[in-house]
């Protein structure tokens, strides 16, 4: 019976811990970005989205498929910049927004990731590749030898600041 009641404890302890809503919106980069390069997307972000940095969250991990998925798994980030080396582990269109109202964000007309509606026969895109000829990677002065991808998880509630910042750093020109 006491243990009872500290199970009890524990499990009521724990959903309050995860039912906690935290208004900061939370970018995750998958990406082997050069320390130095951290502090030059930072301002971009804050530039882009017009905030503080109290705002918002910028985490960079390395290209790892664990990291990735323990991240999804517990539902944390509101906008997922992956390496495209990691979209066998990511991509999965039901858990996914849809981003297909993005425009002008580069190449989306040779995007491999979409799916065609059955009922409306129209493509719908889930994961926006993000070039290396962007002009966020020029700027930023990142030289990578494969794209990232953006991915906004279904379970954030930013969808429209997430779509904001893919929007800009998808540009070409």
């Amino acid at each position: 019976m006491k243990y009872r009641k500290y199970f009890f404890v524990f499990i009521l302890l724990s959903m309050i811990g995860c039912s906690q809503s935290n208004d900061q919106f939370t970018i995750l980069m998958f990406a082997d970005i050069p320390s130095e390069k951290q502090e030059e997307v930072n301002k971009y972000v804050q530039h882009v989205l017009e905030v503080e940095e109290s705002q918002y969250n910028l985490t960079v991990f390395p290209v790892t498929f664990e990291r990735l998925v323990a991240e999804i798994a517990t539902h944390n980030g509101d906008l997922l910049l992956i390496d495209e080396e990691l979209m066998s582990a990511a991509y999965d269109p039901d858990g996914l927004y849809e981003l297909s109202d993005l425009r002008d964000v580069s190449l989306v007309e040779t995007n491999p990731y979409f799916l065609i509606n059955e009922d409306t026969g129209k493509r719908e895109i889930y994961a926006i590749p993000i070039k290396r000829e962007s002009l966020w990677f020029k700027e930023m002065g990142i030289d990578k030898e494969q794209s990232l991808v953006a991915l906004v998880p279904i379970y954030s509630n930013k969808e429209a600041v997430a779509k904001q910042l893919i929007q800009s750093i998808g540009k070409l020109q």
